[in-house]
């Protein structure tokens, strides 16, 4: 463990240990999951060029938490490892973990969200529709080109305050730091960064389900430069403001639409007479629905966000989710994400890439504690300077066991 995760591991230990003082009922929900895949593009190889693999993996996690209305803390550690008897190189163990702690008193709520995953490139880079983010804010920092093995360390640290002025008014402050890091530095691939930002909120309730909010933000990006490099890469400041309308008919049902203008400045752009910065605008609308067998997801985003290629990027994005209960033990899913990336700075060397994936599946539960599920991936990738696009076909089938499982998922690496 390097000195920066040292100090962020000390910092969250002062940070939950109020919380960790006041709660007496605990939980250890344990889930285990097994099973077999195979893939005939594992890397997203462009044509002429294959990387298929076949074989099991696992997946180890602990919850442990408390059971309290007032006070919330969980810590969940977890493991991840392939193999692939054929193809031992692209065999991988990815440990994980994950701590929520909060409080929710009578006009204010914190929280403070933190994750830490080791992981290789076809894990934290190949993005999939299951595991894109909530609504309105979709995971970044990936680059997606994963044909060069690699290993990232990533640490992400989300504090959160609200406070309700009155019933209707409501002031929101958001944090956020993340770290990434790679075992091989990769110019416009895989390049580390440091990446901290700030959002200030002022919400008011025009009705008991819509709010009318507007948003201030800040960002900067640092990111890593190459050893015994002759020249730097780059930090970059943005701010944003933004407007936002939502709607919330229940705790499972809610919808949202925003849109902004956000204004970066680059430290250094190339020598071409180029400006230094940039604007651009943001926006976002999506709606997260549950009907009485059938639970729909769909968000569209444009966000400027920091990428493992080093630069700010401008991503278009769609997710989908469609999940329905086919009979009381049996539900299918279908599931989508595609997005178009390309470089904030115009002056960057940055490929413009499209990137698509969709998936097709069962889940079939056995009683309370086990469940089987298939499923199929479909994943296509291609970049504008014509080398040929790289797709992917794979199947998964797997065993789940969960002796004490949650009605809904918990944890942003829950499965």
């Amino acid at each position: 463990m390097n000195k920066i995760n040292r100090s962020l591991a000390l910092v969250l230990a002062v940070a939950i240990w109020p919380v960790a003082g006041h709660c007496e009922n605990w939980s250890f929900d344990p889930r285990v999951e097994v099973g077999a895949q195979a893939d005939d593009n594992y890397r997203l190889l462009p044509d002429g060029f294959h990387d298929s693999v076949s074989g099991g993996y696992g997946d180890l996690r602990l919850d442990i938490h408390t059971v309290d209305p007032v006070d919330e803390l969980r810590f969940s550690p977890g493991v991840r490892s392939t193999w692939f008897p054929n193809s031992r190189e692209e065999e991988s163990t990815d440990p994980y973990a994950e701590l929520l702690a909060s409080h929710r008193g009578l006009k204010s709520t914190a929280s403070l969200l933190a994750n830490y995953i080791d992981e290789s490139v076809t894990k934290s880079d190949r993005v999939n529709p299951g595991a894109g983010g909530g609504l309105g804010n979709p995971d970044t920092g990936d680059s997606s080109y994963i044909v060069l093995r690699n290993r990232r360390q990533l640490v992400n640290v989300l504090p959160a305050f609200t406070y309700d002025f009155t019933q209707r008014d409501t002031l929101e402050l958001n944090l956020n730091y993340a770290n990434a890091s790679y075992d091989k530095f990769i110019p416009n691939t895989n390049v580390g960064y440091m990446h901290a930002g700030a959002q200030i909120s002022m919400a008011h309730a025009v009705s008991e389900r819509h709010t009318f909010a507007v948003r201030g933000t800040f960002a900067r990006n640092d990111p890593d430069n190459p050893p015994n490099a002759t020249t730097q890469n780059g930090n970059t400041n943005s701010y944003a403001l933004l407007g936002e309308w939502r709607f919330k008919a229940s705790e499972v049902s809610q919808a949202y639409a925003r849109m902004g203008v956000q204004r970066s400045k680059f430290d250094r752009v190339a020598a071409t007479g180029a400006s230094a910065q940039q604007t651009t605008y943001v926006a976002g609308a999506g709606v997260n629905w549950s009907f009485q067998i059938t639970q729909l997801f769909f968000d569209l985003t444009r966000t400027v966000d920091p990428s493992s290629t080093g630069y700010l990027v401008e991503r278009n994005q769609a997710r989908l989710r469609v999940t329905r209960d086919l009979t009381p033990l049996l539900s299918g899913f279908v599931a989508a994400r595609a997005f178009k990336d390309k470089a904030l700075d115009s002056t960057a060397s940055f490929r413009e890439r499209t990137y698509a994936v969709a998936t097709v599946g069962l889940e079939k539960r056995f009683l309370r504690e086990w469940a089987v599920r298939a499923e199929y991936d479909f994943t296509h990738q291609d970049y504008q300077d014509g080398i040929g696009p790289g797709i992917s076909n794979a199947l998964l089938l797997s065993l789940i066991y969960e002796p004490r499982r949650e009605t809904q998922s918990v944890g942003r690496y829950r499965r």
